[in-house]
């Protein structure tokens, strides 16, 4: 699921692909037990995950499709064209499942809306997502972003397509600007994807918050383009200081808010870490154990 071969093994400490995934299907494992157990209301987790698995064979896929023809460089056989050609099919259909399963949890999540009363006249309007919610929200998309990533930055870093175009660019713009261009590809590509189809990214599907136009429509693809675009002009994370709006928020007419909660609360999710870490270690002693 999660490849991170491209780092040296002398910086990867916990991040450990094996680690990794098994985190990953552990929140699998919390999110169906939390989704159960609330009776289908509690759906963060789930969501999260499917999320992950959605964007992930968006990487996987075109990767997949060019390895029927081209595999690390060199042409294949015909046996290894038929497995690359089932491995992309395989892609296609989690993208379809979890497409389907985004859209419908999405559709059954209602947003929140809060009441004022002015004398006689009542006015309704949608909760702003607090800063808190904002700032989880960039630190886990960061996080995952580069995690997801990694699939295709090993991959092309493996092949050869082209004496691979990632080096020819370094020595034409230099290493500092070639990472920079990837960067931009890369984050532009994660969140424009995300808002544009499901007005959310994985971590706004676990902090419950959504993007909207400010007049309460969903935001299409050209404004979910110019919001991300902003997102890039420097020092715009500190525009959140004096409010609860950033500047990607305020030049592209659009909105964080909050869905409404159903489910569990969420101090519940922190006892996943600890969880997660004693699951992984009495692991490691079995498996050290039955060798």
């Amino acid at each position: 699921m999660i490849h991170l071969g491209w780092l040296p093994s002398n910086h990867r400490g916990f991040f450990d692909e094996r680690f990794l995934n098994y985190a990953f299907y552990c929140l699998l494992f919390f999110g169906a037990i939390f989704f159960v157990a609330s009776k289908g209301r509690e759906t963060r987790l789930i969501r999260f995950v499917f999320a992950t698995i959605f964007f992930s064979h968006i990487i996987s896929a075109p990767t997949s499709f060019i390895n029927i023809f081209w595999f690390y460089g060199y042409p294949i056989r015909l046996q290894l064209q038929l497995i690359m050609g089932l491995y992309f099919i395989l892609h296609l259909v989690w993208l379809w499942l979890s497409w389907q399963v985004l859209i419908y949890f999405n559709s059954v999540k209602n947003l929140e809306i809060q009441t004022e009363t002015y004398g006689e006249h009542t006015t309704s309007s949608f909760v702003i997502a607090t800063n808190s919610q904002r700032l989880a929200n960039i630190l886990i998309d960061s996080i995952l972003a580069v995690l997801i990533y990694s699939v295709l930055i090993d991959s092309i870093i493996r092949a050869d397509f082209e004496n691979n175009f990632i080096l020819k660019m370094q020595r034409v713009t230099g290493e500092y600007v070639a990472l920079c261009i990837v960067i931009f590809i890369c984050r532009t590509l994660y969140y424009v994807v995300f808002e544009t189809m499901f007005g959310a990214t994985p971590a706004k599907f676990i902090t419950e918050t959504r993007v909207i136009k400010n007049d309460g429509k969903k935001a299409a693809a050209g404004t979910i383009l110019v919001r991300t675009l902003s997102r890039f002009i420097p020092f715009e994370v500190f525009s959140f200081i004096f409010g609860l709006s950033g500047w990607h928020d305020r030049i592209s007419a659009t909105s964080v808010i909050k869905e409404k909660r159903t489910g569990v609360k969420g101090g519940w999710y922190i006892l996943i870490i600890p969880a997660v870490f004693l699951m992984w270690w009495l692991t490691q002693i079995l498996s050290f154990r039955f060798r």
